[in-house]
């Protein structure tokens, strides 16, 4: 695909209330969850960038904070830039 797909899905494991694992896929991605039940919320305002920048910023997951840099760095969103800049300065 020349084109792929604008929308990312951002998924949570959430057990006993704690978020356990996060995981970004673009929209054509199939979910395999397992036994697991699967939530879909309708209707989030689009503050992806916001939290992309927060979980770049958070150096307690490596891994996490990798994913997210990946995903801010396809944005074309305006404050990523200036996250990225002021990162750079």
């Amino acid at each position: 695909m020349l084109d792929g797909p604008k929308t990312l899905r951002v998924s949570f494991r959430v057990d006993s209330g704690k978020v356990e694992k996060m995981t970004l896929a673009t929209e054509d991605c199939e979910i395999e969850a397992g036994s697991q039940q699967v939530v879909m919320l309708q209707g989030v305002s689009a503050a992806a960038t916001e939290t992309l920048i927060a979980l770049a910023r958070d150096r307690n997951n490596a891994k996490r904070q990798k994913t997210a840099f990946f995903w801010l760095a396809t944005s074309k969103d305006p404050k990523t830039d200036e996250f990225i800049g002021r990162l750079l300065r």
